[in-house]
């Protein structure tokens, strides 16, 4: 799948972010955007193995960037009041159907898996279920590569093409918080995709021919 170039990318998670400001508000932008943009290049590098839609990759942004959003109510059960702030929000970009998607990707953040009992998730169809797990796959890692809300990871690499799927991180320092919502989010990634997933993270070194 085409990739387009960082700049773009930022840009476009910045301009949702603007537009949607007063009915979403961030509770940590910079955490946001960051998990936007990984989850951008994660399903630039996964789409294809992952079977999703060219569509999916706005859906995808749109769920990491506003996961934590359920913040601005209460901090208690905030993945099910980012669910609810998200279904409820008037987009022009995205119709019913993409706006419960959308919530439920960004519900299922971190630990709780999709459950046909689960408000929205249990009312989508069969094919928009698989959607939802797979996309959700995705965001688990974006978020979890800026666990700690710091920027400790500057770089990643992704072969989507062996078995298992290789993740490698290159990170500032020791990123243990990152390291270990990702070796969670690594097992949750193969149970809702049925794709096996390794992560590896290493400290990354600038060359002397970085400035």
């Amino acid at each position: 799948m085409a990739c387009e170039p960082p700049t773009q990318v930022a840009e476009m998670i910045e301009q949702l972010a603007e537009t949607y400001a007063q009915e979403l508000p961030l509770p940590d932008a910079e955490h946001a955007r960051r998990c936007a943009s990984f989850a951008a290049h994660l399903f630039d590098v996964l789409a294809d193995r992952l079977e999703l839609r060219p569509s999916d990759r706005l859906l995808t942004i749109a769920a990491a960037l506003w996961h934590d959003v359920g913040y601005a109510r209460a901090a208690r059960d905030h993945m099910r009041k980012s669910f609810d702030m998200l279904v409820g929000c008037n987009f022009a970009e995205f119709d019913a159907e993409e706006r419960v998607i959308i919530a439920c990707a960004a519900r299922y953040h971190r630990r709780l898996l999709p459950n046909i009992e689960h408000a929205g998730f249990g009312t989508l169809s069969s094919s928009n279920q698989r959607r939802v797990r797979r996309i959700s796959a995705i965001v688990r890692l974006a978020v979890a590569l800026d666990a700690g809300h710091l920027g400790a990871v500057t770089k990643i690499e992704v072969d989507p093409a062996v078995t298992p799927v290789v993740v490698r991180v290159f990170a500032t320092g020791s990123a243990e918080v990152e390291r270990d919502r990702l070796s969670e989010n690594a097992a949750a990634f193969e149970r809702l995709t049925y794709i096996p997933l390794r992560v590896e993270v290493e400290r990354y070194r600038m060359t002397s021919s970085q400035p």
